[in-house]
């Protein structure tokens, strides 16, 4: 893995593992930044990506919602910002 500071080549200094995820310790090589790293399970992982699309179908239903209430609130007044506007053109 690679620094994200230098670039440079990094080394595990510690691991400490749970039953979820691996945390793991670096440190670089050439400029001695220190990070830590996850490495989740697969399971995990598919269950995140399940969620996150759940979410993305929740908001785009929220979205459109939101839209529909705008619209049905705007469309009266557009409605009277056009009558104004024509009422203006034929004074002239």
């Amino acid at each position: 893995m690679e620094c994200p500071a230098c670039g440079g080549p990094t080394s595990v200094v510690e691991t400490r593992s749970s039953a979820r995820e691996n945390r793991r310790r670096r440190e670089c090589d050439d400029c001695r930044h220190r990070f830590t790293t996850k490495e989740l399970l697969y399971s995990d992982i598919k269950s995140t990506q399940k969620s996150l699309k759940q979410l993305a179908t929740l908001l785009s239903t929220i979205k459109a919602t939101w839209a529909e209430v705008a619209l049905h609130q705007l469309a009266p007044i557009i409605g009277q910002f056009c009558a104004n506007d024509r009422r203006q053109k034929t004074n002239f």
